[in-house]
């Protein structure tokens, strides 16, 4: 017999079938972000490290050249990634940096921090929103140093209470750069991101609360200047916002000139007295906040109810760093329903006090 070669009508169709099935899932799985995403997927994570690599080593000779005084071309490196032209506003200092870029037509800013070997992209801030309630770092160290109450980006006017807390304040340009942390912190004033600042040039944005009040000398709360009780004539300090800084120096220097004619006369000074201890303080950049400071203060984080005081865990009365005349002094008064700007005797009351800071 004559032997033929081939297949089977049967054979054919059941061949067919399994490509077709075989086809449908391969498609299937190109469709549904399979096998392509798969491999992209690999592809994006080996160019992000690669990206990160080159931002560390372009940070990392940054600094060396801050000892070795040899210029580091970080915008060079940079443009080994993004290519020539496209890294522009390059800003290293302290362990962060900043630069932008424009990655196929589109710009945007990317801010890097250095921690413990590695790089970590965190957010740089906008000049277009306000920052008023989040926590400050104000020297890049991890600790919290305070509760934010003013941002100079934006002009302000407000008044917490009544005439006597009335605070206005001008936005100002050529602000320095901040970068927010990419966890909350969970203190005294709720649960917010912290900022931190980029280097030291350029405008401080920010006006900051302590967390918590001044103690020294194993004293909680002080005397504004008691002996200068119906003797501070001439009126050397300001209500408005602002001035508490400059406040706090001649109140400083008006107490250390006691007994000589720089000094109020007749006012020899009491170990309670606050502008004693304060001076440390002063020197660091910490200042006793001024009438209209603490109104500002007192009105953007809403404290008017027992509930907000104890939340922030704040006391009652606080002196501020203003006069009222040549007996008082102002203060912000919290308790019960009640609650506004007093002026109080410097020589009957002892206060707490806490200090207030720019950033």
């Amino acid at each position: 017999m004559k032997k033929e070669n081939g297949i089977t009508l049967v054979t054919l169709i059941v061949s067919i079938i399994v490509l077709l099935i075989l086809a449908t899932v391969s498609i299937s799985l190109v469709i549904n972000k399979g096998i392509l995403d798969k491999a992209k997927s690999g592809v994006d994570k080996y160019s992000k490290e690669e990206i990160l690599e080159q931002w560390k080593t372009a940070l990392a000779e940054y600094e060396m050249s801050q000892f070795t005084e040899d210029t580091a071309n970080i915008q060079a490196r940079l443009e080994k990634i993004y290519g020539a032209g496209n890294v522009t506003d390059v800003i290293a200092e302290n362990g962060i940096l900043v630069a932008k870029i424009n990655n196929a037509g589109e710009e945007k800013t990317y801010c890097f921090k250095s921690s413990k070997g590695n790089m970590e992209e965190v957010q740089l801030i906008s000049e277009e929103e306000s920052f008023i309630g989040y926590y400050a770092d104000i020297d890049e160290d991890g600790n919290v140093d305070g509760i934010i109450f003013a941002d100079l980006a934006f002009s302000k006017s407000g008044q917490w209470k009544n005439s006597n807390g009335a605070y206005s304040y001008t936005a100002k340009s050529g602000l320095k750069k901040y970068y927010k942390s990419n966890e909350k912190y969970d203190g005294n004033f709720g649960k917010n991101y912290v900022i931190s600042p980029i280097g030291n040039n350029n405008e401080k944005r920010f006006y900051i609360m302590s967390l918590s009040d001044f103690k020294a000398n194993n004293y909680s709360s002080f005397y504004w200047y008691k002996n200068a009780s119906g003797n501070m004539n001439p009126l050397v300090t300001s209500n408005n916002f602002g001035q508490g800084k400059e406040n706090t120096r001649k109140m400083i220097d008006k107490w250390n000139a006691a007994g000589t004619t720089s000094g109020y006369s007749n006012s020899i000074q009491d170990d309670r007295d606050i502008w004693k201890y304060v001076q440390i303080k002063y020197k660091e950049g910490w200042f006793i906040p001024s009438r209209g400071e603490s109104a500002a203060f007192s009105n953007e984080l809403s404290i008017s109810s027992n509930e907000k005081r104890d939340l922030y865990k704040l006391s009652s009365t606080y002196w501020t760093s203003s006069q009222k005349d040549s007996i008082r002094a102002w203060s912000p008064y919290y308790y019960g329903s009640y609650y506004n700007m007093e002026d109080y005797g410097v020589k009957s009351y002892t206060f707490r006090v806490r200090l207030a800071t720019t950033f």
